[in-house]
């Protein structure tokens, strides 16, 4: 997931819109790649490690797998 502390460095609205952008349209390439696409989770994944794998065709996530959640609603942020 994404490093918070580093939110306080943003000091332009337009920078943390480019940011977000970025990330939407990494997200994008991954969802409409011509092929099919894997996550396997097999370690702790929060924030954007989740949001990757939602973006791709098939997901699984290991039972071994220690934590696996969307810290960012918790603080009004919608994941994807």
């Amino acid at each position: 997931g994404a490093d918070l502390k580093g939110v306080e460095l943003l000091k332009q609205h337009a920078d943390a819109v480019a940011i977000g952008k970025g990330g939407h349209d990494v997200f994008k390439r991954l969802a409409t790649l011509a092929v099919p696409t894997f996550a396997y989770y097999n370690g702790a994944a929060m924030g954007g490690g989740v949001e990757v794998g939602l973006h791709c065709s098939y997901r699984t996530v290991s039972k071994a797998v220690p934590a696996f959640s969307l810290p960012e609603v918790f603080l009004g942020l919608v994941p994807g």
